[in-house]
């Protein structure tokens, strides 16, 4: 697929991404001030935003800054860990409290735009289509946003000023070591998955001796 292809084929997949937002937004069943508790949502919508900033680039005609290019790794890791911590985590325990639960918080309504197609979509777009010019510390830059909401939101935890809303944040119902794991295994994992979308993008020879294509 030609640079050109590609670029417009990362348009379109941005486009859809955006109105799949908006339609999760539209459909959400309560928005308030809570809804910005949840990192999910919030990684979704800084998603959202950035693409809707790439396709301003492109409309314009203009070469997207380096700045921005990291801001879509930092996107395509919140979401990857979205997806995992869904799939793996949050799902499974919700079918334990009542059965239905995983499909409620992987398909249901505004949740499947959020938890399931979003992710999905835009991790394909950045597998497939996205140029191959990243450099090793970019990966550090792009797990900013999630330490940054593991701190923040531990502090309130500990202020008590918020209860989570994830479980893994319940700093007074579990084992302070507990808590520990979970603040290095957040972070760790978005980290191991940056690293994991950095490599297919990567212009030095990895597995089979061959360079890898600038897109």
């Amino acid at each position: 697929m030609s640079a050109k292809s590609k670029s417009i084929a990362k348009l379109i997949c941005q486009i859809l991404f955006v109105i799949a937002e908006v339609v999760g937004i539209l459909v959400y069943p309560k928005m308030d001030w809570g809804v910005l508790l949840w990192y999910t949502n919030l990684s979704n919508w800084l998603a959202a935003g950035v693409s809707i900033v790439c396709i301003v680039f492109f409309v314009l005609k203009q070469g997207q800054p380096k700045a921005l290019r990291v801001l879509r790794l930092m996107a395509a890791v919140q979401l990857t860990l979205t997806f995992f911590t869904v799939y793996l985590f949050l799902a499974p325990l919700s079918e334990l409290e009542k059965p239905g639960g995983f499909y409620e918080i992987t398909l249901h309504r505004h949740l499947l735009v959020l938890h399931t197609f979003c992710p999905l979509l835009y991790v394909v777009s950045w597998l497939f289509f996205e140029a191959s010019d990243y450099e090793i510390k970019d990966t550090v830059f792009a797990i900013g946003f999630t330490l940054l909401y593991e701190i923040v939101f531990t502090i309130l935890n500990l202020a008590k000023v918020v209860h989570g809303p994830y479980p893994f944040l319940y700093v007074y119902e579990q084992p302070w070591w507990l808590s520990i794991i979970y603040l290095a295994s957040f972070p760790g994992l978005a980290y191991l998955i940056a690293l994991g979308l950095y490599v297919p993008k990567t212009k030095v020879p990895l597995f089979h001796g061959g360079e890898g294509q600038r897109a």
